[in-house]
């Protein structure tokens, strides 16, 4: 224990309240350089999938699927919020709290406020765009990426709600983070039609999961 050590040694914290941290300079510099490295990440990630499949199973008896259309895929499926607040809940917890929150409740208990549902049923529940000036934008930028007849091209699914633009070749959630959706679009808009289908695709909100190997 840390404070078994000389008062040099301890490294400080004042959230605590003797003041003092539980880990000793010398391994706060160690931690330190871990933090943020490639191997924290994939720590962090492997840990949050493993929690999330604990989850999955405790809200289903150990055979997950989407309580409105049965779709099993594991990669697909997320945690929604029955009663709503679930946006909310996610900023203030973070992922892996809440699902350390739902599996210290009885599988009984915890359907009562969450449910499984796949990202495309879980989108359909939010209801659909109302802002019209966005949604006929959307619309113009899945065309110049597809055709026509908008759908999915990995399983045909042709909900406008649900389609997505897909980076082919990855870093789509960083751009949109980075960008936003506006700016993502118009730049869409300004490749030609040839080179877009190049670097874009559409792809239905459970494929779209599926491809980047799912999310907490």
């Amino acid at each position: 224990m840390s404070n078994d050590l000389p008062k040099g040694l301890i490294s400080s914290k004042n959230k605590n309240k003797d003041g003092k941290q539980g880990y000793c300079k010398t391994c706060m510099k160690d931690i330190n350089r871990y933090t943020g490295t490639e191997a924290q990440k994939s720590y962090t990630r492997n840990s949050g999938r493993r929690l999330r499949k604990e989850v999955l199973s405790h809200l289903s008896e150990n055979s997950p699927k989407c309580e409105t259309c049965s779709f099993s895929n594991v990669r697909g499926l997320q945690i929604d919020h029955i009663h709503g607040g679930g946006a909310e809940e996610f900023r203030t917890l973070s992922n892996q709290g809440i699902y350390r929150k739902i599996l210290k409740l009885s599988p009984e208990r915890a359907k009562q406020t969450y449910q499984i549902l796949c990202a495309n049923c879980n989108k359909r529940k939010e209801g659909p765009i109302t802002n019209k000036n966005y949604k006929a934008f959307r619309i113009r930028v899945l065309k110049h990426i597809g055709d026509e007849t908008l759908k999915c091209c990995r399983c045909d699914e042709t909900d406008i709600l649900v389609l997505c633009v897909d980076h082919i070749h990855g870093g789509g959630t960083k751009e949109f983070i980075k960008k936003g959706a506006y700016k993502v679009y118009r730049e869409i808009l300004s490749i030609p039609k040839h080179e877009v289908m190049e670097h874009f695709q559409i792809l239905c909100r459970n494929c779209n999961r599926i491809k980047g190997g799912g999310s907490n």
